[in-house]
């Protein structure tokens, strides 16, 4: 028999930039125990909490850190202030890479981790990775829909390519949306205590 104090806590990746339910994983995962991972391109505030940290990476270096941004957070050294190496200057890196945060959370995901994104592409390489992964309005990716939900982003940017600005962006993010990420958030972390 499995001692349950021995499993260790889940972990939940959030695909920070554009997540608009960050409030409502912390409270979640403060009442089941679970780690948060915060995952984003750039500094904003986490609360302070043993379990919850941000992660800041742009593809060249990441940062972990917990509670409110560093207060040199916007005086980042430029490129060229690089330390030297033993032949000179070392080059300058390329630029920041536009999804270094999904490559840190493929990268982490496992099948104790539960990913918050709505970055399709992002979700089916979590899945890959044995997690689980919830869109922000509580919409659960799994393998018998992730199949279809990326061909039809395939065929949705086609469209949106030739429509020349044409089409609205997604619906609102409503209350009924908020209420049901609270559940199906639940409901995953008691499946997987």
């Amino acid at each position: 028999m499995i001692d349950p104090a021995t499993i260790p806590a889940p972990t939940i990746l959030v695909d920070a930039d554009a997540c608009p339910v960050k409030d409502e994983i912390y409270r979640v995962a403060e009442r089941h125990g679970a780690h948060v991972r915060v995952v984003s391109n750039s500094p904003f505030r986490v609360p302070v909490s043993d379990r919850v940290k941000r992660v800041v990476t742009d593809g060249h270096s990441v940062h972990i850190s917990g509670g409110p941004p560093p207060a040199s957070a916007n005086a980042r050294p430029s490129l060229c202030e690089e330390p030297s190496g033993p032949d000179g200057p070392r080059p300058a890196p390329e630029g920041p890479k536009y999804d270094a945060a999904d490559d840190w959370i493929a990268e982490h995901a496992d099948g104790r981790s539960v990913v918050i994104t709505a970055d399709i592409l992002l979700a089916d390489r979590c899945l890959k990775a044995g997690a689980q992964v919830l869109a922000p309005t509580g919409k659960p990716f799994d393998a018998a829909s992730i199949g279809a939900a990326v061909a039809t982003r395939a065929i949705m940017a086609d469209l949106r390519a030739g429509a020349d600005g044409l089409t609205g962006g997604p619906p609102p993010f409503s209350k009924a949306d908020r209420s049901r990420f609270l559940q199906a958030l639940d409901r995953v972390l008691v499946g997987m205590g």
